[in-house]
Order: structure tokens, then C-alpha cells, then sequence
């Protein structure tokens, strides 16, 4: 595919192979983003740094000038903290958005009686606004943003943003564009 030769696309999900268990979901963001590299893209990925993820097996550090931001959830101050791994045999590096409140327990989204966490949309606000500072903090310029499989790519030195299907990314073009649009491009 020449459409994707050289483009750079930052894929925002809540679940990718191999850090969690494989689901639709975590599949689907692992093959996209290695189709996207073996057709001469290059990836980066986000998602949530879950307590059920080993760090010690993936190889995952803290980036200490991206990390140590505070963020505003529900009135309170909660520390932001990136990580940083690359995914075996792949060109692909993922960023872990990380916070000992929201992420360190072992479930997802459900408990063990298969009930939604009561924080849920805390922590995805939290994963959110974290992509977003995170995005701004790297420099990286975007040019499109739309769900899974919609993307189009056209510039050659920006990066092009998919986002998965579900309930956090899916939001997460409607956070740039209305609050933090004007002010990248300033950073950048």
C-alpha cells in the first residue's frame, strides 16, 4: 500500500496484544498498527498502563521527562506517568499512560462479578487528558483523526491519529479539536 509508505499514525487504544489478554479489541489495534509497519508506516501507540501488565516481561521504563505531570480528575490532583515499550519483533513503540489511583489494580473494566468499576469514567478521562498532554509534550503535530479502519493519511511529516472502536479513543478527537487544538499548534 503507497498510501502508507512514510506516514506516521498514532493508534490510541484500551486494550493491544501482546500486554493484555487477546480479546477483539486488543487484536484488532495489534494488527492494524503492524500492517500499518509493514506497509512502510510507522506506529506509536497509547493505551493504559493496567496493574495486570508485567512490567518486568515487557520491558517497560518510566520516561522521566514526559511523567510527573498533575492532572485535574473530579476535583483532585492525580499524577500522570508515561512508560515506554516496544513491542517484540515489531517496529512499534507504546506508550503507557499510568496512575497508581486509576490503573494499578489488576481488572480492566469489570470486577470480579462482572460489574462495571464504579471510576471507570474517571480513569478514561484520565487516559484521555494523559494522551492529549502526552501528545503535546512529544511535539507530535496531528492531521486527521477518525475510529478505526476511516483514517486517512495524506502529510508526510505529521502524524495521522486512528482511534479504536470503543469508549475512550472514540471521544478523544472531540477533546483535541474543542480544548486543545489552538493551543498545539502554538507548541508546535
Amino acid at each position: 500500500m503507497k498510501l502508507l509508505k512514510d506516514k506516521k499514525i498514532l493508534v490510541i487504544s484500551s486494550e493491544v496484544v501482546p500486554y493484555l489478554p487477546q480479546t477483539e479489541k486488543a487484536i484488532n489495534s495489534f494488527t492494524v498498527s503492524r500492517k500499518i509497519n509493514d506497509n512502510g508506516g510507522m506506529t506509536r501507540i497509547f493505551m493504559p498502563k493496567y496493574g495486570i501488565i508485567n512490567e518486568r516481561r515487557h520491558q517497560l521504563h518510566e520516561v522521566i521527562r514526559l511523567s510527573g505531570m498533575n492532572m485535574i480528575i473530579n476535583d483532585l490532583y492525580m499524577p500522570l506517568i508515561i512508560k515506554v515499550a516496544s513491542i517484540p519483533k515489531e517496529r512499534m513503540q507504546v506508550y503507557f499512560i499510568d496512575n497508581e489511583e486509576y490503573f494499578k489494580r489488576k481488572d480492566l473494566l469489570l470486577d470480579k462479578n462482572e460489574k462495571l468499576l464504579k471510576d471507570n469514567d474517571e480513569r478514561m478521562i484520565f487516559f484521555t487528558k494523559g494522551v492529549i498532554e502526552t501528545v503535546k509534550k512529544l511535539k507530535i503535530e496531528y492531521e486527521y483523526m477518525n475510529e478505526l479502519g476511516k483514517t486517512k493519511v495524506d502529510s508526510e511529516d505529521k502524524f495521522s491519529i486512528v482511534l479504536s472502536q470503543e469508549f475512550s479513543a472514540a471521544k478523544t478527537h472531540r477533546w483535541v479539536d474543542g480544548l486543545y487544538r489552538k493551543e498545539a499548534k502554538r507548541h508546535l
